[in-house]
């Protein structure tokens, strides 16, 4: 029933599949650490966007550009 160079195959099979899993996390491990350095980099190039009281856009600290907004009459 159980021989040895079944066993040696049955221990080589489960080994190199043991290997793969590895490579796979691995990989996927280094492709996560380079999303959250990318993550990172996007979230400093946000800009804060305040309503304005007049028009209702959504504008920089800097102002409303709004041609028609009453505030800027």
């Amino acid at each position: 029933m159980f021989s040895g160079p079944k066993l040696l195959l049955l221990f080589a099979v489960l080994w190199l599949v043991w290997l793969v899993f590895r490579l796979i996390d691995r990989r996927n491990w280094t492709l996560n650490a380079g999303q959250e350095k990318t993550t990172e980099k996007k979230a400093d190039s946000f800009v804060e966007l305040t309503e304005c009281e007049g028009c209702g856009a959504y504008v920089t600290a800097a102002g409303c550009d709004n041609s028609d907004c009453p505030v800027n009459s």
